[in-house]
């Protein structure tokens, strides 16, 4: 039951992400416009610094890092504000009458409305950042980035979930969806690699977890791999999904 429930919700906004080509091609769109933005910048940066390597980046290795930061950003869930509706409209009843749980119908239902414009974002980003610098990511790398790409959805999707369940409380949702977007862009890597903050700041950055939503697998896609492996990976963002999750239930039974 549960199974086929899971099927038709994933089915069902599958179906209606890919009725609305415009902000396929939109998001398609932005992605390039941010990348040609992002590569004139860098390369600017590079000539005026009269350097091949900045901070332990080439070029080319910043820009593969670049194509990854900006498809896990364009790629986010916004999860909180529809979280926060269904509670505050007490609407969490019906959504408990179906067959999986409210926090899984919110997944899925995020993830398959979201799956098309990553899809579009990936192929248009990649082949773009391909063309522009003119060399491929090593195939180790980039295996490894899309394997993270799951996890890094997760926990970003489990952090927006506390997120939604805490403005309840607070009574105010999009205060709280801004801060964690420039936290996510600035803390997490978005903007720039971690690794260009000072000594102490990045100390204290790689241990938050919006450095495992967008640093992590880009810096991997890059080739400068992560010091840790993929498995203490794993460990860290699944003890942290955990944690937030339970701690959203626990607000939610407040709520």
């Amino acid at each position: 039951m549960k199974i086929r429930a899971m099927k038709a919700i994933s089915s069902l906004y599958l179906k209606s992400s890919l009725e609305y080509k415009a902000n396929i091609i939109g998001s398609m769109i932005s992605i390039f416009v941010y990348l040609t933005i992002f590569y004139f910048l860098w390369e600017y940066t590079y000539k005026f610094s009269d350097t091949h390597i900045i901070n332990g980046f080439t070029i080319k290795e910043m820009m593969w890092y670049t194509f990854g930061a900006q498809l896990i950003v364009l790629s986010q869930p916004t999860v909180s504000s529809d979280l926060f509706q269904i509670i505050r409209d007490k609407e969490i009843e019906n959504t408990k009458k179906l067959p999986v749980s409210t926090f899984g119908y919110i997944f899925l239902s995020h993830l398959f409305r979201i799956l098309p414009i990553f899809v579009g974002n990936f192929v248009v980003g990649f082949i773009y950042i391909t063309l522009l610098i003119g060399e491929l990511p090593q195939w180790q790398n980039l295996i490894k980035f899309i394997l993270l790409l799951p996890l890094s959805y997760i926990l970003s999707f489990s952090i927006q979930v506390l997120i939604g369940c805490w403005a309840v409380k607070m009574k105010d949702v999009l205060t709280m969806e801004w801060l964690y977007s420039k936290m996510l862009l600035i803390l997490g890597g978005g903007l720039i690699p971690i690794t260009f903050f000072p000594g102490f700041l990045q100390g204290i950055l790689t241990k938050l977890p919006f450095n495992f939503i967008i640093f992590v697998p880009s810096v991997i896609l890059s080739g400068k791999i992560n010091k840790l492996g993929i498995d203490n990976i794993f460990i860290f963002i699944l003890s942290c999904v955990v944690l937030f999750l339970y701690s959203s239930r626990l607000l939610n039974r407040t709520a």
